[in-house]
């Protein structure tokens, strides 16, 4: 990386103030001399540099080839103009991946000069972005938000820190399916607020995130807006009702998002992106992801049933009259469609939908852990033209697809209820789905800003530590000590304790060696020293549980495709599976003489979804001999 000198005062700003402009997927410092894409430093040549610098002072005018000459060769420089312009113009659009022939960002006027093509914007002082020139600036009430939210911040001086999850951004990597494969690129924090961060969506010049956020004392879910590159929030809506779902209409003056009623309907809402007050423009009678805007904005599409005893279906709802149609029709035993999201240029509708778990009768409502991609072609009057096309074949949980600005590829996420992954897929359903493997497990909810140039999403981060408390003498509680400290932790969930026979020895279980959705089985001293990993299973494990001579562990786990019940020796070893049918056997418990393991099984076959310990439906006590 090559860092350019910075440039004289004239060479800063056209406002005379120094700041950071950006056009698509680069940021040029203009004092520092530096250019960026996706936040990585670009090499440039320092004339390359200057010429760019001086585009970008004049956005969509003509820059003249005599004014280039004066400001970049001084009258005392003798050398080839034409060849030095012309090698200096070649070196700039190649570091912006630019061509003369379809030029999207330095356009050659014949014999006159240079004009710079596409949207600049500048980032002042206090983190406010505006476009150039300033006639368009937004509007001062806006600015005059991010001004006191960015002197709040400086002046308080206050560390954040995440407790339960966050919305990470992420620089987006490329639009061609030629770059299909994994980038290593760097995810930035966008959100890293106490508390529970989700459902980012993108404003539409890409500078600032809706995202619901249940506030600095979790104690209620509403709808906030971030300037990318601040750190405060602005807080939209206030209702004691839980606010969820942002979406972002296409002109960037309104948002829609969804409202939770006592009655556990959903209104959904519009407000302004100001803040302000209010409209209820529908309700609905599901629970559902964010709304879909057409690119036009005169419709959003909507979750909702025609009766209570069918499936979720897809509806078109017109944001001027309230007209409703209907849009998809799920089969009769389906969990429904969801998720809908508009291809860019409005011809194709990306959503969810959810098969039905065999064995059960009726619609599943919301589950959705068995589910797909499926695109539907729209017309050019908002209709639909055909029958759904379905995409994936994971038959697995999935959610919330996000289109690339070309229209051509959808990132969805795809997993367990409990852990997800972020997928790319070829929006015809020409090419398999690809694991964007960079990003890691435990993300969802993408968001791709319309330029392409960022990627937004949800990663949970979970972090929970075994504590340790003296237990108070129950005869003298006066003064007793309840100090409690955590003395098992790693930077992943650790749970399920149990001391052994002897007091000596802990087992319990951890993610701290494996994904984040994978529990191993571990032992160590009563202190916390000494951990052994007693299992490398790959698969969630739990429940662990001493025999009464602390030779032996019983525990439960997934690995080979149901729940069983695991046997492993205290110092290592092979598991023993003691349970053999295809059943769900989970929370081994031994009996006194230790010749025996008791467990919940669901042998009668009906089960629920999710973890074994929370699942629902009939059990029954296992005794398995040993």
């Amino acid at each position: 990386m090559v860092h350019c000198r910075s440039l004289s005062a004239s060479m800063h700003d056209p406002n005379g103030s120094a700041g950071i402009l950006s056009f698509g997927a680069f940021e040029v410092d203009l004092k520092s001399g530096e250019v960026r894409k996706h936040g990585l430093k670009i090499r440039l040549q320092e004339q390359s540099f200057q010429l760019l610098a001086m585009l970008l002072e004049r956005p969509g005018e003509v820059v003249t080839r005599d004014q280039l000459r004066e400001r970049l060769w001084s009258a005392n420089t003798f050398v080839d103009f034409d060849h030095s312009l012309s090698a200096a113009i070649n070196k700039l659009r190649a570091a912006l991946g630019d061509s003369a022939e379809n030029p999207r960002f330095v356009e050659t006027l014949s014999r006159r000069g240079y004009r710079f093509t596409a949207s600049v914007f500048h980032r002042d002082e206090y983190g406010v972005v505006r476009s150039l020139p300033a006639d368009v600036n937004p509007p001062e009430s806006l600015q005059r938000h991010w001004r006191v939210l960015r002197r709040r911040t400086l002046a308080s001086g206050i560390a954040l820190v995440v407790l339960a999850s966050a919305v990470a951004l992420g620089m987006w990597f490329g639009r061609s399916r030629a770059k299909v494969s994994d980038v290593p690129l760097t995810a930035i924090p966008l959100t890293s607020f106490p508390g529970h961060q989700s459902e980012p969506a993108f404003s539409p010049d890409g500078n600032q995130v809706a995202f619901c956020w249940d506030g600095e004392n979790q104690d209620n879910v509403d709808i906030y807006i971030k300037l990318i590159g601040t750190a405060q929030a602005l807080r939209l809506t206030k209702h004691p009702a839980r606010d969820c779902d942002p979406a972002w209409s296409p002109d960037g003056r309104s948002i829609a998002f969804h409202r939770e009623l006592p009655d556990g309907r959903r209104a959904l809402m519009l407000i302004s992106a100001l803040g302000g007050s209010e409209r209820k423009i529908a309700e609905t009678s599901t629970f559902s992801c964010s709304p879909g805007w057409s690119p036009d904005g005169k419709w959003l599409v909507i979750v909702d049933r025609s009766s209570g005893t069918e499936p979720d279906a897809l509806f078109l709802l017109s944001t001027e009259t309230g007209e409703k149609r209907p849009l998809t029709t799920p089969p009769f035993r389906s969990g429904g469609d969801s998720c809908p999201s508009f291809s860019p240029d409005g011809r194709n509708l990306a959503f969810v939908r959810s098969g039905s778990v065999e064995g059960t009768p009726g619609p599943q409502i919301a589950s959705y852990e068995f589910s797909d991609l499926y695109v539907l072609r729209m017309s050019s009057s908002v209709a639909p033209i055909g029958s759904p096309k379905r995409l994936t074949f994971d038959h697995r949980f999935t959610g919330r697809p996000a289109w690339t600005a070309d229209g051509h590829e959808i990132v969805y996420c795809s997993g367990t209820l409990y852990s997800q992954s972020l997928w790319r897929i070829h929006a015809d359903g020409s090419d398999k789905p690809q694991l964007m493997g960079w990003l890691g497990n435990g993300v969802r909810d993408p968001a791709i800003s319309r330029d392409g140039g960022r990627l937004a999403y949800m990663r949970q981060s979970d972090d929970t530590n075994i504590w340790r408390v003296k237990v108070p003498d129950l005869h003298h509680t006066k003064g007793a000590s309840t100090i409690r400290n955590p003395f098992i932790s790693s930077a992943r969930q650790e749970g399920m304790p149990q001391f052994s026979p002897d007091g000596n020895r802990i087992v319990f279980s951890s993610a701290r060696s494996s994904r984040p959705d994978n529990y191993e089985i571990f032992v160590c001293d009563s202190d916390g020293s000494n951990v052994l990993q007693l299992t490398s299973l790959g698969a969630l494990a739990g429940a662990p549980h001493w025999s009464p001579d602390g030779e032996r562990i019983a525990f439960d786990s997934e690995m080979e495709g149901n729940w069983a019940i695991y046997v492993i020796r205290a110092n290592g070893g092979k598991p023993q599976r003691i349970t053999t049918d295809t059943a769900h056997d989970d929370a081994p418990s031994w009996s006194r003489d230790g010749r025996a393991v008791i467990c919940i099984s669901d042998k009668d076959g009906i089960h629920g979804v999710g973890n074994p310990h929370q699942r629902r439906g009939q059990s029954e006590c296992l005794r398995q001999r040993l």
